[in-house]
């Protein structure tokens, strides 16, 4: 075998173990307590396949970004969140707006942060065509997060600023019933 075509055969399989963590396969990301992060970097249209990916399923979508004080305030009880309800049925993807250029920003910060749920980051361009992937509306505010019933459909209004630990367990818990 040459070196290319087993560097392209590695490349494929990172790819592609990667888009079923994306799309919640069991055994595909990283296991619960592994430092491992895993991070997309994608358009809209993965933003909103992630979430159908999901269907059956409660998902606590969260659009955040590390230059944001409130979201990195905000972003140890949407962890613990999912460490606590993930076993009910709990599914959280962070969407970072951070610039595609700090990745290892993003990575570093969400490792430090023992990140186990999917976060999606935008390529290149305007954060309003990468926030239409759910919310063609969105105030611009970060964070902002979105509560999607186990049918696939948005609950409520968007909760727009930081919320605690206990807002976050009022939203989701009677969903996960």
């Amino acid at each position: 075998m040459h070196a290319s075509s087993s560097t392209a055969r590695t490349a494929w399989l990172t790819g592609a173990l990667a888009g079923l963590a994306l799309l919640g396969v069991a055994g595909a990301g990283p296991a619960s307590g592994q430092s491992k992060v895993d991070l997309q970097v994608t358009d809209a249209a993965a933003v909103k396949k992630a979430i159908e990916s999901n269907k059956g399923k409660v998902v606590l979508v969260n659009y955040w970004a590390t230059w944001c004080g409130p979201c990195v305030d905000e972003f140890p009880s949407i962890v613990k969140l999912q460490n606590q309800y993930r076993d009910k049925g709990l599914v959280v993807i962070g969407v970072s707006f951070d610039d595609p250029d700090d990745k290892e920003k993003v990575v570093a910060f969400a490792g430090q942060n023992n990140v186990t749920f999917p976060l999606l980051m935008r390529k290149s361009g305007s954060l309003e065509k990468f926030s239409d992937g759910i919310d063609k509306r969105w105030s611009g505010v970060l964070p902002t997060s979105y509560v999607i019933d186990k049918s696939g459909k948005r609950v409520g209004k968007p909760m727009v600023g930081a919320r605690s630990y206990e807002q976050f367990v009022a939203a989701v818990e009677p969903l996960l019933k």
